[in-house]
């Protein structure tokens, strides 16, 4: 997309202040931006004629009309997947097979002080 910047105007008294309650002190600018052209996959471009949107969180994705979508089952089955790499992965990480261990010992009856032995000298 080819485009120019239309207009740059301070951003509102809203925005700054809490920018500034973030620790941003940076002057804040809001632009409005216009596309004027296209440049398609094969290099062509085409001339198209754009209003600035208002802003939002909101995000776009654009997909071929011809792109499938995953079947039911491919989609139940990277659920699946997924869920099992969790449950791997909170078993595997760093840490977390002693605090499993810790949890296993609160659970019994009698708790253990500590795994080796301590020898009296006297």
């Amino acid at each position: 997309m080819n485009g120019k910047v239309i207009e740059v105007t301070p951003a509102d008294r809203r925005k700054r202040a809490s920018a500034i309650s973030h620790g941003d002190f940076t002057p804040l600018k809001e632009g409005r931006i216009q596309f004027d052209s296209l440049r398609l996959a094969n290099g062509s471009e085409l001339a198209i004629a754009t209003e600035p949107a208002q802003q939002s969180n909101d995000v776009v994705r654009f997909q071929s009309a011809t792109a499938r979508q995953p079947s039911l089952f491919r989609r139940f089955w990277a659920t699946v997947t997924s869920q099992k790499d969790q449950a791997v992965n909170t078993i595997k990480a760093p840490g977390k097979g002693d605090r499993l261990k810790k949890f296993v010992f609160a659970q019994l009856p009698w708790h253990p002080q500590r795994s080796t032995p301590v020898h009296n000298t006297m």
